[in-house]
Formats: structure tokens, sequence, C-alpha cells
């Protein structure tokens, strides 16, 4: 045997050491790496989740002061509408003179209005349109519909409304009956265009809709609150947005007022726009700009058209801080991971040490010296192998001391079986078939007790065809069979499948039979062509656990040679039954052609019939007109 040079030794110990270090080495990375990965995320969720609440929080109070804003407007409108519509149940007639002046009032003292109206169906505020054609705050028609403004001098007048009949803000509350937030526009206010917004409240009286009283104010103080707005150092924005997706204030951004959303945001979508025009409050994450955006709703009072307060801020600001951390960590969990891995090193060298010592002694032992012992003293996992691989050389040297016994017994075997198929071959009838099978069988492999059924073509039963001893020539004596399925015979003709028990008392369904008392084990193979099951040959051994699957494998070789040999006898019993018949035929004929006379004839062929078929009497008749008194018999 040769023997492993220092060298070699050297290279397999360094071997195992680099594959510890290394794969170690990658499982430190790979941990400290997701462990580094994981505060990452902790540390950005960490900063997400108060960022969003900061902005909900900025979007809501930005909300909460422009509703207030808007409802303080809603309120008066609502104050100047309900005294109308009293004083109109409780049968106060005011004149127009009267609403106008309380009109005038109500603008003189809200300097933030840019102007009041109402507007009545016509004939429906005092049923006398004709009488005041062309009056203060009357059409030509003599509608009532003054429109009280005031410009950037501070100066107060009337003029009278326009466009009513195709503007939202007149056909809004008249179609659904309840106040209305309109979306901002542009509207002649003394000469000049302005930029404004209405809230309009309905003159409704028993369901039926009057006209409307309108409080118009600009949206400039929208980009003033928007420019006020001071979120993550400057690095946050606020957009207020009409319920049609409309710009009414972007900080740092006036020149996108009037424009649509999707100058601010180019991803906004139907489903986004759907949100706003339903009031509903938004998260989300843009993408493409790279920014947290909130939506929180404006709802100002019953209005069915609520806006809303977009706060976005981007990714970059959210998460800064949690960047300064990420890094600071990745800085520390380098440098665990190099100490971590001089650690190793020294580690892998004091385990790869032992392992060498039990390397030599295997290599002896691949040599062919199984007598060599690890020498090894250690409580751990290496004093464990050491023991585990000394009682593994000691196994192998019990099972090369067996294996050639166990083959020489297997080779015995196969070649007790070949003689026992070579005798079956030689069998001519079924009952010489099936008693050589279980003589042979039993003789052969020593089994306690063996026995053949083949099955009845009629009733489908396995009757018993032989079996070994005094218990089967008992049992042949009695006829036994056993019904098609029942025990372990008749599950193995139903099925055509080999059942083994090794353990009969465990098994469930098994017959035991009191001529037998000191079975312990049974198989039973199918003696089959194909599907056609044509008996069953069983066995039985008085030890648990006695047959196996070798004799499984044995037997069925067996069986598939008996079925073989039984169909042959068969057919040769047969053919000899039939040429038997008809040599004696043809014997019959040939002596009743010699008979001289018709009597004799008749003698013959009742003598023979008889003879052959065994009768003890037999008799013949023949009639022509009339019976014969003297028919021919035989005794």
């Amino acid at each position: 045997m040769s023997k492993q040079t220092p060298e070699k030794k050297h290279r397999v110990l360094l071997s195992i050491q680099t594959k510890i270090l290394l794969w170690s080495g990658i499982s430190f990375f790979i941990s400290a790496t997701l462990i580094i990965l994981y505060g990452a995320f902790a540390l950005r969720n960490g900063a997400i989740g108060p960022a969003e609440e900061k902005a909900l929080d900025v979007a809501r109070g930005e909300a909460s002061e422009i509703r207030g804003i808007l409802e303080t407007t809603l309120g008066a409108g609502e104050t100047f509408t309900q005294s109308l519509i009293g004083a109109k149940t409780e049968g106060v007639e005011l004149s127009r003179d009267q609403v106008n002046a309380m009109l005038r009032q109500v603008l003189k003292a809200n300097p933030q209005f840019v102007g009041v109206d109402v507007l009545f169906e016509p004939n429906a505020f005092d049923g006398s349109d004709a009488e005041f054609v062309n009056s203060e705050g009357s059409d030509a028609n003599g509608r009532f519909l003054p429109y009280w403004t005031r410009d950037n001098t501070g100066k107060i007048q009337v003029e009278l409304l326009q466009d009513y009949d195709t503007s939202d803000w007149y056909q809004c509350p008249k179609t659904t009956k309840v106040s209305c937030l309109i979306d901002p526009y542009i509207y002649p206010v003394q000469g000049k265009d302005v930029w404004m917004t209405s809230l309009v409240i309905p003159f409704v009286v028993n369901d039926r809709f009057l006209g409307i009283t309108g409080i118009d104010t600009p949206v400039a103080f929208l980009q003033e609150l928007a420019d006020k707005a001071d979120i993550y150092n400057g690095n946050g924005k606020i957009a207020i947005i009409s319920n049609n997706g409309t710009l009414l204030g972007v900080t740092g951004h006036p020149d996108l007022i009037g424009q649509p959303v999707k100058a601010l945001h180019e991803d906004f979508s139907a489903e986004d726009y759907q949100k706003i025009e339903n009031g509903e409050e938004t998260l989300r994450y843009d993408p493409k700009d790279q920014s947290l955006e909130v939506f929180v709703p404006i709802q100002v009072g019953d209005t069915a058209t609520p806006w809303a307060v977009n706060v976005f801020i981007p990714s970059a600001a959210v998460v800064a801080e949690a960047s300064r951390q990420m890094w600071r960590l990745i800085g520390i969990g380098s440098g665990l991971f190099v100490g971590s891995l001089l650690a190793l090193y020294f580690v892998a060298r004091q385990i790869a040490q032992p392992i060498r010592k039990i390397t030599d002694v295997a290599l002896q032992v691949a040599g062919g010296d199984l007598n060599v012992v690890a020498d090894f003293q250690s409580t751990d996992e290496t004093g464990i192998l050491a023991g585990a691989f000394n009682k593994m050389t000691e196994q192998l040297r019990t099972l090369i001391s067996t294996l050639e016994q166990r083959v020489a017994d297997r080779a015995k075997a196969l070649t007790t079986s070949a003689e026992v198929t070579r005798r079956l071959a030689l069998a001519r009838n079924t009952h010489q078939l099936a008693k050589e099978v279980v003589e042979q069988v039993q003789s052969a492999f020593h089994y306690y007790h063996a026995h053949i059924y083949f099955v009845d073509p009629e009733s489908k039963d396995l009757v018993m065809a032989g079996g070994t001893g005094e218990v089967g020539a008992t049992m042949l004596a009695r006829r036994h069979k056993i019904p098609n399925g029942r025990g372990l015979v008749g599950r193995a003709a139903s099925t055509n499948t080999p059942i083994l028990v090794p353990d009969v008392a465990k098994e469930e369904g098994w017959l035991p039979n009191p001529l037998l008392p000191e079975t312990r084990s049974e198989a039973a193979i199918p003696i089959a062509i194909g599907n056609q099951v044509l008996g069953v040959l069983d066995v039985q051994q008085n030890v648990v656990n006695g047959l196996g699957d070798d004799d499984i494998s044995l037997l069925q070789s067996l069986a598939g040679q008996v079925a073989i040999t039984l169909q042959n006898a068969r057919t040769f019993e047969e053919a000899t039954a039939k040429a038997e018949r008809e040599a004696l035929i043809n014997t019959i004929g040939q002596r009743i052609q010699r008979a001289p006379t018709v009597e004799d004839t008749l003698k013959i062929a009742v003598r023979e019939l008889g003879s052959a078929l065994g009768a003890s009497r037999v008799g013949a008749n023949i009639s022509a007109h009339r019976p014969s008194r003297n028919p021919i018999e035989n005794n």
C-alpha cells in the first residue's frame, strides 16, 4: 500500500481549511449583506412612514385651512339665502331694493369677496317682472338678477349676471338643488376679467327651484398658501387642485395656475381624476418623478364637487437621513466581516487537524487494510466521526467475512430452482404436476409447508390439488377449497398479485389452518398466464419473517413455469382423451361392420357401449309398425 506524502497531506489540509474559510466567508458575507439590506430597508421604511404621516398632516392642514375660508364664504351665502327663504315662507314680501341693499351690505362687510349676486327664475321673486323692466338689478324682461361687484379700488356697483344659461355656477345648483363649489373660471367684473370661484346656494321652496345666491371670491389666496408651505426644508411642495383637475396654486410655480394637473404630474390618469372627483384621500409613489405624493380632499359643506390638496416630496429628501445611516451601517458591517474572516482562519485550522488524521486512516482502509483503527479521542463531532469510522471498518470486516457465504447460498438457491423447474417440465398430467410442485418446492427451499390450488372453471373456487406431508394428504382427502377472494390464497387469485405476509399474527383477514399450527409467515403466488389465473402456489414458514422478497422472486419464476407446464399438461390430457375416444369409436365401428345380422349388430353395439361407458346394464329397442316384444339387452 502506498503512503501519502507530506506534500499531499499538506494539500489536503490546505484544501479543508480553504473550503471552511471560503464557504464560511461566503456565509458571513451573505449574512452581513442580508443584515445590511434589512437594516437599510428598515431605515428606509422608518423614514418613509413618518414622511407619509407628515405629508398627510400637511395636506390635511392645508385642506382644513382652505375649507375654513371657503366654508366661511359658503356660510355667508347660506345665511343670506335662508333669510330670503324665511321671509318668503313667513309671508314677508321683500322688495327688490331691499334685496339689493342686503347684497351691497354683505359685499361691503366681506372685503375678500369680489362679488355677490342673486338670480331668480322668471317671475319667481315677486311675480312682477313686467313692472321692473330695466330697473336696478333687473334685465330687459324684468327678471331679477343683480350682481354686486367690487373692483381693485374697492368701488362697489351693481351689474347684471350674464351667460347663466350655459354656466355651471347656475346650472349646477338648478340641476342638483344643492350648494355647489364651482371650479375656477374667468368672469368679467366691472369690465375686467377676474380668475375666481363661486359658491352657489339654491333657493328651494317645497322642492321647487326658484333661483340662487352666489358669492364670488378670487383664488389668488390659494397660491399664497402654497408658497408659504415649508416641507422638508423646502424640498416638498403643495398643489391645490380643483374638482375638474385644474391647478389653483403650486408652491413656487404661479405660472401653472389655471393649467391642467398633467402640467405638474404627466402620468396623472383618469383613475386619479376620478379619485379627486369622488373626494378620496390617496397616497402613492410616482416612479417617474421619484416622489411621495398624497392627495387630501377639500370638502366644502354639502357641496358635491370637492377639491384636493396635493403634497409631493422627492424620495431623495425622504430617505436622505436613512441613506446616511445605511452607509454608516455598511462601514461597520465591512469591518466586522474582515475581523470575522481572520478569526475564522484560525478556527478552520484547528478543525482541519483531526480531520487530517482521520483522512490518513481512511486512505489505509481504502488500500485494503481493514485492521487499522482511528485512534483519536475527542468529545466533539470529530471524536464521533472517528468512532463511527472504526465501527464502519468493523462492519466491513464482518460483511466481507459473510458475503462469500451469502453468495454461495444464493447460487445454491438458483441452482435448486433451476433443477425444480427442469423436473416440473417432465410432468404430463395435472395430478403429477401438483404433486411434483409442492414436493420439490418444500424439499428444495425447506419450507414448513407447501400446497397448490387450481381454479375450478365453474365455481371459480380454489380447489387444493397438492400438499406436502400428512397435512397435505388430509386436506386433499377433505377436498379442501377456498372461495375466490378470501384469505391470502383467494386474494392472490382475485388480484393476480403475489401476497407476502412476514408475520401472520399482524395480518388482518389471515385464515389460520388448525392442521398447520406453527405457521408464522406465508406467501401466496398466483399461477397465471397473462391475466388468466390458473391457480395459486402457497408456501408457509414456521418463523416470523421466514419469507422475504427473495422467496417471492424465486416462487414467481417457478409459478410462471408451473403455469406453462399446467397448460401443457391439460392440453396433453385433452388430446389423449380425444384420441382414446376416437380410437374407441373406430373399434366399435369396425366390429359393427363385421356383424352378419342386424341382431348381431345390436348386440355388439350394446356390449361395446356398455364396456366403454362402464355401465352395468345397456338396452336397445327397434320398432317398425308396432313395438317389438323381444328387446335385445346386455347384462
